[in-house]
């Protein structure tokens, strides 16, 4: 789940990707989207993180374009942030799959 904080009144932003499902062959890399409009966006006032949510866990797997601990040792995660303003991107990929889930 791409997720985003909003900081201040008056300021707009909109998401532009949806919702997806993926199913990804084993070992194989899968590139999830995260796109979205805003004014003005300042990246280091209102981070874009992914989140991690499965039962009572929720974990942040980003902080900017660094992959926070545990994703981090694993060497499968990648997140690069592009801007194109007023449209900004937030791809996160996921390499040696093994599984199937829904963001």
């Amino acid at each position: 789940m791409c997720v985003f904080r909003l900081c201040c009144e008056g300021y707009f932003l909109s998401m532009i990707s949806d919702s997806q499902f993926y199913v990804v062959d084993i070992g194989r890399t899968v590139t999830m989207e995260c796109s979205f409009h805003a004014d003005h966006y300042r990246l280091f006032d209102t981070p874009v993180m992914w989140r991690k949510r499965q039962l009572n866990d929720d974990l942040p797997i980003n902080m900017l374009s660094s992959i926070n601990e545990p994703f981090v040792v694993t060497g499968r995660f990648n997140v690069e942030f592009a801007a194109a303003e007023p449209r900004y991107q937030l791809p996160l990929s996921i390499s040696g799959i093994s599984f199937c889930f829904q963001f």
